[in-house]
């Protein structure tokens, strides 16, 4: 069947359709659209008619294939409709970068301590304290200036403020992340003799830093969320991840940060089986108690871009994923990203009930980084409403 939109047409329409149109709904619209030359009573008159001619055609095979399916859905551009909470968050992690760049570390430290006490959230139900130090580390394109820069302004926050966790915490997650940036660079290059370990450097410095600050009471289930990916990154045994996951969990059961970040080292400790990782997602959700669900969903969701079927390659509950969505669109009900999310992993477990009832509550406002495309969100699109 000929595609309501693109290009297909300009065979038969010629140079009077500029690349780039999409579709139109009536023969004036067309004519309004178009910046024909009118240079001359007769070339004006040739072209219009050449135009007449062609849209009349095009507009009647328009018709008649709108006639035979749905109409094509709108697709709103993600960055004029993002997700609230994602606009939200991006300007707690601004402010949060601004407060440091004025050295007021005074405000830093009560606002994440408000965080931590209250348990504050998003309206996603993405943890406030995990946004709130993520927020120092610089874009993984930034500069090598711009982190040292960084862990320059982070160490002169710590200087003033001797022995305070919040300062050390930011620290760490900094080196923690430029560690990993080296280890992304270093990927598949033999490290020279006499070369330096950027990476496991990184990683030892930001362990220091945890290790300085663990003698005072820790209450901060990030701390140790921090702690994990620094092992991870040192290639710290299985049993040792998984007392710090303790730790974490036994602070906060709820805190699902640490819950995702498990199941994805345990899938690259296996070399992708599967069986420790849907183990763990039962243990974990079942430590969450009754938010045990969106535990679950929330692991799915976190696991699935390793994989080309989520469902077809693990034994992850799809009907476990569906109860963990609905608590979790139930307490969170503006929330776009969760609802496109949703969406994708219903596609994905070839529940076209399900997924048409996403698309629909969508009305189009998704935002595309879920998808990864405007092409990929329409051929889910396209398959939950029109595939047989």
């Amino acid at each position: 069947m000929t595609p309501l939109f693109g290009p297909d047409l300009l065979p038969a329409i010629g140079c009077l359709i500029p690349r780039g149109i999409v579709r139109f709904s009536s023969l004036d619209e067309y004519l309004a659209r178009q910046a024909l030359p009118l240079d001359g009573m007769k070339l004006r008159g040739l072209l219009l008619i050449s135009a007449t001619v062609a849209a009349g055609s095009a507009l009647l095979t328009y018709q008649d294939e709108a006639a035979a399916s749905a109409e094509r859905p709108q697709v709103y551009c993600s960055r004029q409709r993002l997700d609230p909470a994602a606009r939200e968050a991006r300007f707690f992690a601004r402010e949060t970068v601004a407060q440091l760049a004025i050295w007021d570390y005074e405000r830093l430290e009560a606002r994440a301590q408000r965080i931590l006490d209250q348990r504050l959230r998003f309206a996603d139900g993405t943890w406030k304290l995990e946004c709130f130090y993520q927020a120092f580390t610089p874009a993984p394109e930034a500069s090598d200036a711009s982190w040292k820069n960084r862990i320059a302004e982070l160490k002169r926050w710590m200087e003033r403020r001797p022995s305070n966790l919040t300062a050390a915490l930011a620290l760490a997650e900094v080196y923690s992340a430029y560690g990993w940036k080296a280890r992304a660079q270093q990927a598949g290059k033999p490290i020279a003799a006499g070369q330096p370990d950027l990476s496991t450097e990184r990683f030892e410095a930001a362990l220091r830093i945890l290790e300085d600050v663990q003698s005072a009471e820790v209450r901060d289930p990030h701390y140790w969320r921090v702690a994990h990916g620094i092992a991870v990154g040192l290639g710290w045994p299985a049993s040792r991840l998984e007392e710090i996951h303790d730790k974490c969990a036994a602070l906060d059961p709820e805190y699902w940060p640490i819950d995702t970040a498990r199941a994805c080292v345990l899938l690259a400790y296996n070399a992708g089986s599967p069986e420790e990782m849907e183990a763990f997602a039962e243990n974990a959700a079942a430590k969450a108690g009754r938010f045990g669900d969106e535990v679950y969903a929330r692991i799915a969701w976190e696991v699935q871009d390793l994989y080309r079927n989520l469902f077809r390659e693990t034994d992850l509950d799809w009907a476990r994923v569906q109860a963990g969505y609905r608590a979790l669109l139930k307490r969170y009900p503006k929330s776009t990203d969760l609802l496109s999310q949703y969406a994708l992993l219903a596609c994905r477990a070839h529940d076209k009930v399900t997924a048409r009832r996403c698309f629909a509550k969508l009305n189009g406002k998704v935002d595309l980084q879920i998808f990864g495309s405007e092409g990929h969100y329409l051929r889910h699109y396209w398959w939950a409403n029109h595939s047989l």
